[in-house]
């Protein structure tokens, strides 16, 4: 599950309950620390915790000032470094420093974000955490260019309608100097929906490379005309399941920058027209089963169906890391590494062509 939307289902089981809560937020790191900007903490009023800020070096001493929070309701901003007494107290002993932002739960906004989230759709969250009293702590929600919620002054809305604009990418603490609030300090992150896992071919590697993705917390469909293979019995926990052609299931399925395509058939019945439907997205990865003889069939076959080299080369090909990989297990620890190394890379600045109708070609059955 999605790790935003995992905090949310506990927070709301916990509020339940009657627990009251906090929530931790990193907002900014400096050297090697574990986890990056934007990872979460959970925390009761009990001090049950779900999530993490760091890999453990940490997570005492947000518990112990979430506790106040809780009780005071007033936002606590922390930092760690490894110079820190407080640092060195808590085990802080990696070389790096970890900024956090500890504040009481919003029920309403996280509402509103698991809805966002659970319509695979993405949003912008600031949040101030310094200024003026009455500011601290103060967020502002939006999606698709509306405000779903803000505790944030009509002024502040404005003077941070920019920033929240700003096209989707890493999370980011800045400085806003204002009138109102000169020096206000804001942390920014694009909150968005897990990433899609689109395999073609259901398989022994597929199989083992759902079990891997499922713990990465990928969403995965599962495609194949194949009905042996593709059955609820093989794959019991991916999202959904198709035992038909991929030209009829892929034009339905919304496609961004975080979907990875893997091919794992190697037929070209099959292969060829997702490959071609793959490259006319915006998938972050494209990658295909096969020696490297087979290959370069299959750029071969590609190109002869019109699509140029420049974008034959967003393929993968053999796919995965070169780690030795033998069993299937290996295999598909090899393609999900590589799935995880490329997307934290720039994408490739590629045109993309006016798909074509692949709906429309029946292929004959397999």
């Amino acid at each position: 599950m999605h790790e935003t939307l995992a905090l949310i289902a506990q927070a709301q089981q916990w509020a339940h309950d009657g627990q009251r809560l906090a929530i931790a937020t990193v907002v900014q790191t400096w050297g090697s620390s574990p986890r990056r900007p934007g990872a979460q903490m959970l925390i009761s009023e009990d001090l049950l915790v779900s999530g993490s800020v760091s890999a453990g070096c940490v997570e005492s001493a947000v518990i112990h000032a979430a506790g106040e929070v809780i009780t005071t309701q007033q936002p606590q901003i922390l930092h760690f470094g490894v110079a820190d007494e407080d640092a060195l107290h808590v085990g802080l002993a990696c070389g790096g420093e970890i900024t956090l932002f500890v504040q009481p739960w919003k029920a309403p906004l996280h509402r509103a974000i698991q809805q966002i989230l659970q319509n695979e759709e993405s949003c912008a969250l600031l949040t101030i955490l310094n200024g003026p009293p009455e500011s601290i702590g103060a967020q502002h929600l939006l999606h698709q260019g509306d405000t779903l919620y803000s505790d944030l002054s009509p002024t502040l809305q404005q003077a941070f309608s920019d920033i929240l604009r700003a096209p989707l990418g890493a999370p980011q603490r800045g400085t806003l100097e204002h009138p109102e609030a000169p020096a206000l300090d804001y942390f920014l992150m694009h909150i968005q929906p897990a990433p899609l896992l689109v395999l073609i071919g259901g398989n022994h590697i597929a199989i083992a490379l759902t079990q891997l993705a499922q713990i990465m917390g990928y969403r995965q469909i599962v495609i194949d005309p194949r009905s042996i293979f593709a059955t609820p019995a093989r794959f019991p926990h991916v999202e959904k399941l198709f035992d038909r052609w991929p030209q009829e299931i892929l034009p339905q399925l919304h496609i961004t920058e975080q979907t990875a395509f893997v091919l794992l058939t190697h037929d070209p019945k099959i292969d060829d027209l997702a490959l071609d439907f793959a490259l006319h997205s915006r998938a972050g990865y494209i990658g295909a089963l096969g020696s490297r003889r087979t290959h370069a069939k299959r750029l071969q076959r590609l190109q002869e169906r019109g699509i140029p080299p420049e974008q034959l080369q967003r393929i993968f090909g053999p796919i995965g890391l070169a780690i030795g990989a033998e069993t299937p297990e290996q295999i598909a620890l090899s393609i999900l590494s590589e799935i995880v190394l490329h997307q934290k890379r720039p994408p490739l600045a590629v045109r993309l062509p006016t798909p074509p109708s692949l709906i429309h070609i029946s292929p004959s059955s397999p």
